[in-house]
């Protein structure tokens, strides 16, 4: 199918159209098309946008599902290996008619137009992601703070499958390069899957353990900044994909036999509360059996602790600490259980089993603090990363992209992107409480310019005024030349009086500006009109009052600034009025 316009892309512009349908009808076929081709993902995507349309599409899922099936048996030889130079999906692989059916349906779908984050370096992450349709970029942050692009993505990839595999965060950023497609599985998906087939969770594992070891992914991950991976044992027995150190301070079966004549002995049922997080404490516990899941706070991962691991050593050995996590028994558990006054006796009679309960537990609090500090600059980090990655997308747009989106003499972005980014910018502002302002510049008798010194100067005035408008902008503000000779700068995250107080600051550059080379008789000057978005405003409302006071600002004598539609009496922001 290759050569021809993806169908995804054309459902896009039926659906906008409300030719459900017809985007129906094409999804049906180009699934199964998709699905023959081995085109797997592909077709997968197709399926599951089909069922938006078409919740009991049931006949179409079976057709699908049974040509990827079939297309695997014709791909492979006789003794079952692919033919050189011919990918396979080991994810979709090796899998029943019904374990392929349950998978599919635990997917879930997902878009990201160009530019969009998908996954940030550094977040909490416990899913794989399949690249359907579209190309994608992964970035590493070095040391410099500088990412670093490590691999492009095309449509059938995989990404994120470390995560899967340990519960380790992010260790890449993706940004969309073009419209993508996306399918996601996360833990809980495999899990439960898992428990029904068995085969799908050897199938993970598998498929992970082979990424890891790619001389690709590790090639990917390797130079300036990009983070080494080994993959965790995985054994067969266990119950699910989740491997994730614990941190906790473990005792071995001869520590927990010298403990266990001081301690008093508990056993909880599956699900029952332990303690809480706030509650205060005087006692800790050590696990002779079963598993305990420790919750945090906000979006921290629970933590599961087995046999030989402690916790609750902190509100023991320091006066009046409050629990930091409520602690669930995962299975049916015992617990050796330590207070105060078996401490105080231990302390005077065997302080040596104490000494190393207290080093284990200095170890993991300075772990666990460790991790506390890379979690609070990672959430610092987010807006930074997410500001970095917009001006990034912005500089490596293709040719044809930017063409479409810039202005050809100035190469300010043009009227097309600034309403488009106005609307989004007052959709965003409203939903979230962001301040949008507008500033509106205009050159003054630019067609007395033009007819007395000819179109080439008003050309060069134009391009002179853009690059003022470049210089004394941050790279988050938006110029654009939005007319003939009218330019506008879209400013967020600024609030009313920072934004006023920046207006006047850039107006002494643009009201009056010399062009050099130009003749000596000629005198450029500018009007500015400004106005900070009001809530419930559209983006034509906002329009307008900067417009309103561009024309008081003209009608006031040329080369000012009228700011919320009041004139100031000179550029320098003095005396408005």
């Amino acid at each position: 199918m290759s050569g021809t316009p993806d169908p995804l892309r054309e459902v896009d512009s039926l659906v906008a159209r409300r030719d459900f349908e017809g985007a129906a009808a094409l999804l049906d076929g180009a699934g199964r098309g998709f699905a023959r081709a081995g085109e797997t993902a592909k077709a997968i995507a197709a399926l599951k946008r089909l069922a938006r349309l078409r919740p009991d599409a049931r006949e179409s899922e079976r057709a699908v599902v049974d040509a990827i099936r079939e297309h695997d048996r014709e791909a492979a030889g006789a003794d079952g290996a692919l033919p050189s130079g011919l990918a396979r999906s080991p994810l979709f692989s090796d899998l029943t008619r019904e374990e392929l059916v349950d998978l599919i349906r635990g997917l879930r779908h997902a878009t990201a137009e160009p530019g969009e984050l998908i996954v940030s370096e550094g977040e909490p992450g416990d899913s794989l992601w399949v690249l359907a349709s579209g190309e994608a970029r992964v970035f590493v942050q070095g040391f410099d703070r500088r990412n670093r692009e490590v691999r492009r993505l095309v449509s059938g990839d995989f990404f994120g499958e470390i995560s899967l595999l340990t519960g380790a965060p992010r260790s890449a950023s993706v940004i969309a390069s073009t419209a993508c497609d996306l399918l996601e599985l996360d833990r809980g998906t495999v899990s439960a899957i898992a428990e029904r087939h068995p085969g799908v969770r050897a199938t993970i594992r598998r498929f992970c353990l082979e990424r890891s070891e790619s001389v690709e992914e590790r090639s990917a991950r390797s130079g300036d900044g990009a983070l080494p991976f080994e993959p965790l044992p995985l054994e067969e027995e266990e119950p699910g994909v989740e491997i994730a150190l614990s941190g906790a301070s473990r005792f071995s079966a001869a520590d927990l036999a010298t403990l266990a004549p001081h301690c008093g002995v508990r056993t909880f049922g599956a699900g029952e509360t332990i303690f809480r997080r706030g509650d205060a404490g005087d006692r800790m516990f050590a696990i002779e059996a079963g598993e305990v899941e420790l919750r945090f706070e906000q979006d921290r991962n629970p933590k599961r602790l087995g046999p030989g691991e402690t916790f609750g050593e902190l509100a023991l050995v320091t006066a009046r600490q409050r629990r930091t996590a409520t602690a669930l028994a995962a299975s049916d558990a015992r617990l050796l259980v330590l207070d105060r006054a078996a401490w105080e006796r231990l302390r005077a009679e065997r302080p040596g089993p104490l000494l190393a309960l207290l080093e284990r537990t200095c170890g993991y609090l300075v772990d666990s603090e460790q991790r506390l500090v890379a979690d609070l600059r990672r959430r610092n980090r987010e807006l930074e990363r997410a500001l970095d990655f917009l001006q990034r997308t912005r500089e490596e747009l293709t040719t044809i992209e930017a063409r479409a989106l810039t202005d050809d003499l100035t190469g300010l972005y043009n009227r097309r992107c600034f309403d488009e980014q106005l609307r989004k910018g007052v959709e965003r502002a409203h939903a979230g409480g962001m301040v949008l302002a507008l500033l509106l510049v205009d050159v003054d008798r630019f067609k007395q310019v033009n007819d007395t010194f000819g179109h080439m100067v008003g050309d060069v005035v134009l391009r002179r005024l853009a690059q003022l408008l470049r210089g004394s902008v941050r790279w988050t503000d938006l110029p654009c030349r939005i007319g003939g000779d009218e330019f506008a700068v879209l400013w967020s995250d600024l609030d009313r009086r920072s934004a006023e107080r920046r207006a006047r600051s850039l107006a002494p550059a643009l009201t009056a500006f010399e062009i050099a080379g130009a003749p000596r008789d000629l005198r450029v000057t500018a009007s500015l009109g400004g106005a900070l978005l009001e809530p419930g405003e559209s983006p034509q409302q906002l329009f307008a009052r900067a417009d309103r006071g561009l024309y008081r600002a003209k009608e006031a004598g040329r080369g000012r600034l009228a700011w919320d539609e009041r004139v100031d009496e000179s550029p320098d922001g003095s005396e408005p009025r």
